[in-house]
């Protein structure tokens, strides 16, 4: 992981399922070990959604870039595809990375999916996140001040993830 010394610190909003908070142990201690910032929901009970809502989208508006736990709950989960859409809208990157088996319902326009979920692979796939990410720090990553009032992506060689077709 020589790619980890040359990251700085970006800022990484993760879009998972619930069902795949244990699979996050994969990746999510690596990204901050090499100095990345992440915001997720931390798995808290929440009473109040709209407060909610409202705090997942202000992670997401000053996030360099968007990592989604592709699984068969991801694809599946509102919050999910809510999160992935605010993202694509604001023109951040989106590294999808694949935390249990699925065959993504729509791969046109995506990004390289990263396999997360075969364990022989692991080292492999979280080498290949860390280059994502140096990639994005390159590139200055997202200015986060986009309020979705321009849908032009910063970022024209990562398109956007579309998880669910039309």
């Amino acid at each position: 992981m020589d790619e980890a010394r040359n990251i700085r610190q970006v800022s990484v909003y993760v879009s998972y399922a619930r069902a795949d908070t244990v699979r996050l142990e994969r990746f999510v201690p690596v990204l901050r070990s090499v100095g990345c910032r992440v915001w997720m929901d931390e798995g808290k009970v929440h009473t109040n959604y709209q407060e909610l809502a409202r705090q997942l989208q202000d992670d997401i508006r000053v996030c360099d870039v968007m990592v989604v736990a592709l699984s068969p709950a991801a694809v599946d989960s509102r919050w999910v595809q809510r999160e992935t859409k605010l993202a694509q809208r604001l023109g951040k990157p989106i590294i999808p990375v694949m935390v249990r088996a699925i065959q993504p319902p729509n791969t046109q326009g995506m990004l390289e999916t990263i396999d997360l979920y075969d364990i022989e692979r692991l080292e492999e796939g979280t080498t290949k996140l860390i280059a994502a990410l140096n990639q994005v720090a390159r590139q200055g990553g997202s200015t986060g001040k986009n309020d979705g009032a321009d849908a032009r992506p910063k970022h024209p060689s990562a398109p956007p993830l579309i998880l669910i077709p039309g």
